[in-house]
């Protein structure tokens, strides 16, 4: 499925209704809320492109700016808690600057990603949703493709795209580059049903 939208709410608005028309009930046998009366709605895979994901004018007033900022330090936060099998931080941190340094010096490569995931992930509980980060020059734009394994659309997929729409605009800046969309990539774009 493909969908093309202007902003970051607009493109949880089009995924919610998606789902709701299209999308599969799937019980859960492994993954949150397993072994809960839960099951989720999804579309095994879809592709959406967000052609101004910097534009918040219709960012809900439950995202916060601070709270974007917080989210967003996190994600960049090279320390990971001893109770923390991961953080997203850790494995983007070590990677962010070397982005950087390539989008700043040679914008003409497919080389420019980050890696969120890792082979021993497949050992995890609650292995990482969001798994790469691509920045490409195109258009004269910075462009970025995330790829996510799953996503919670009712309640993540807000802040992790507004979260992701700030590092852009990071490595733009740094960069001397314009940004330009968003290509969000999900092959389990989701929204949970509880009791059922």
């Amino acid at each position: 499925m493909f969908i093309q939208c202007d902003t970051i709410a607009s493109a949880k608005r089009e995924l919610v209704q998606a789902i709701k028309e299209e999308g599969y009930k799937q019980h859960i046998d492994k993954g949150s809320f397993e072994k809960e009366k839960t099951y989720r709605t999804q579309i095994p895979t879809v592709f959406v492109d967000i052609m101004e994901p910097q534009e918040k004018f219709d960012k809900p007033v439950e995202i916060s700016d601070m709270g974007i900022k917080r989210y967003v330090a996190a994600m960049v936060d090279p320390d990971c808690p001893e109770n923390a099998e991961y953080t997203y931080g850790e494995r983007i941190a070590i990677q962010i600057e070397d982005a950087i340094a390539m989008m700043s010096y040679a914008k003409n490569t497919n080389q420019a990603i980050i890696e969120v995931g890792s082979p021993e992930d497949i050992k995890l509980k609650n292995p990482p949703c969001l798994r790469l980060i691509h920045f490409m020059f195109f258009e004269d734009k910075l462009n970025m493709t995330v790829f996510f394994r799953s996503n919670d659309i009712e309640n993540a997929f807000l802040m992790n795209m507004y979260g992701l729409a700030e590092i852009q605009n990071m490595v733009a800046m740094i960069s001397g580059i314009e940004c330009g969309k968003i290509s969000y990539i999900c092959s389990g774009a989701h929204v949970y049903t509880f009791g059922g």
